[in-house]
């Protein structure tokens, strides 16, 4: 993995002046991909509320929670640090309630069909909605259980927990999406 190598020199982190070091690229490659995987989420069904459209709000939100978690990591002071993350937390939950709403309608969408390839697509949404719920709802938990929180995890492994997140919530998520979407509907959901 690149990433580790950068890390062994340097690259990609910043020392803070209590000499801790925080992967600032990291956060830059969540900023950059997270907002692609949220419009592939977001064109498998619209969420309003209200007739606003919620999903177009995911985007920013996302963006949103990538900056208060990193504030929550470089932050110093500890009541700093726990409001940013509880920031970062409720935007959060507004991107998550939207995908998992969005997966759902096409989890419902497609079972409606009643046809295999109208099974398999649904049984391939329920995957990525298991995937990205999990997935995303473990990196709260690990800074939780890292260096930044409670020190109950060495920096190691939640290094290693981050590229294995990654992983998941980036690569096997994107692998069955192409597939449902290009392979099984010729790139298009409706």
């Amino acid at each position: 993995y690149s990433g580790s190598r950068a890390h062994a020199a340097g690259i990609g982190y910043v020392v803070l002046q209590s000499g801790r070091t925080v992967a600032w690229m990291r956060i830059c490659l969540w900023v950059i991909t997270a907002p692609v995987l949220l419009m592939q989420i977001s064109d498998i069904a619209t969420v309003r509320f209200y007739g606003i459209s919620l999903s177009t709000m995911q985007i920013p939100m996302s963006i949103i929670t990538v900056v208060f978690a990193f504030s929550a990591e470089v932050s110093v002071d500890e009541g700093v640090k726990w409001m940013f993350f509880v920031l970062a937390l409720l935007t959060l939950f507004e991107v998550l309630f939207v995908a998992y709403h969005s997966l759902s309608r096409g989890i419902a969408r497609f079972a409606e069909v009643e046809t295999e390839e109208g099974n398999q697509v649904a049984k391939r949404l329920r995957a990525l909605l298991v995937i990205f719920l999990s997935t995303w709802l473990l990196h709260p938990l690990f800074f939780v259980l890292s260096i930044e929180g409670a020190c109950v995890m060495h920096e190691s492994v939640t290094i290693v927990l981050y590229i294995l997140l990654d992983l998941f919530c980036k690569n096997l998520f994107q692998i069955i999406l192409w597939d449902s979407l290009w392979v099984r509907l010729l790139g298009k959901w409706r």
